[in-house]
């Protein structure tokens, strides 16, 4: 199961060069809210080790936990220490606040609700005061997504909207969160569709969020920091794209009434030009019949 889950990995989700490049664009973010380069990383579900990869590059002591030793097999080189196991007891063992960052790509779908609410029991127990928490996921309110290609992979168990994460965050233990839509499948350059609002708007999101300490950014500072730095990987979301779509139909409508009317004007012109040309035409042919 584990070689052909691999396989599935790469033919759906992506090759570890593209996984790693789109996971580049977190980089200013994290580099920003966790400046200690000192700080170690914990990346649960770590896969191919593509997060893993970045960050220890960076000089970040990293720790991932894999249930699969196929799925991260000869990918670390040494650069960081790898637990093949399950990351709900392996993360157990690990001290109180011994860890500044723990990220989570594509795992919490993997969960059933219990384990889900006390792996992020867990995270928060691990990270220091103030820690960073991210965690990427399938975006169920794109409607393709919640109801098609969620399924493609059959480890996945529940859908998890971004309104029920960051409930569950802000009631264990993290003082801030944000929410941010991503990877839109069809660019906002192309020309409004149905399509477009249905299976072309977000297809993740990106949670961020930071443990209790204190002495947390203002929200607005905090806010601010993940605009900053991922405002350009912003995609719609299906309410957003079916006002668009509702719009330019609207537009649309109004242009068609304001053509249409211009037509018929054009046509009364038209019909009373050739009703004022036939009564001549008659009126001529009268007076030659009187004459």
């Amino acid at each position: 199961m584990d070689k052909l889950y691999r396989s599935f990995e790469d033919e759906f989700r992506g090759s570890t060069d593209d996984i790693s490049l789109r996971l580049r664009k977190y980089l200013p973010l994290v580099i920003e809210l966790l400046p200690d380069s000192n700080a170690k990383i914990l990346d649960i579900g770590s896969g191919r080790n593509e997060w893993l990869n970045l960050m220890s590059d960076l000089g970040y002591p990293s720790l991932g936990i894999e249930a699969s030793g196929e799925m991260s097999k000869g990918k670390d080189g040494g650069k960081f220490e790898l637990i093949i196991g399950d990351v709900r007891t392996e993360i157990k063992n690990l001290n109180d606040c011994s860890i500044s960052l723990v990220t989570g790509f594509h795992i919490v779908e993997h969960l059933s609700p219990e384990d889900l609410v006390s792996l992020l029991i867990e995270i928060n127990r691990v990270l220091v005061p103030g820690g960073l928490l991210l965690l990427e996921t399938p975006n169920p309110s794109n409607l393709f997504v919640g109801s098609h290609n969620f399924f493609l992979d059959m480890t996945h168990k529940n859908p998890v909207p971004s309104a029920l994460l960051k409930f569950l965050v802000s009631k264990l233990g993290f003082s801030q969160s944000a929410v941010v839509p991503l990877h839109e499948s069809m660019p906002r350059t192309e020309e409004l569709s149905l399509e477009r609002v249905l299976r072309g708007v977000s297809q993740d999101y990106i949670l961020i969020a930071t443990k209790e300490s204190g002495t947390e950014h203002a929200a607005a500072g905090f806010n601010q920091i993940v605009e900053k730095h991922l405002r350009a990987h912003t995609a719609p979301e299906m309410p957003e794209a079916a006002s668009e779509y509702d719009q330019h139909l609207a537009d649309v409508l109004i242009s068609l009434t304001a053509r249409i009317s211009e037509m018929s004007g054009r046509i009364s012109e038209i019909e009373n030009s050739s009703f004022r040309a036939r009564f001549r035409h008659f009126l001529r042919n009268l007076q030659s019949f009187l004459t």
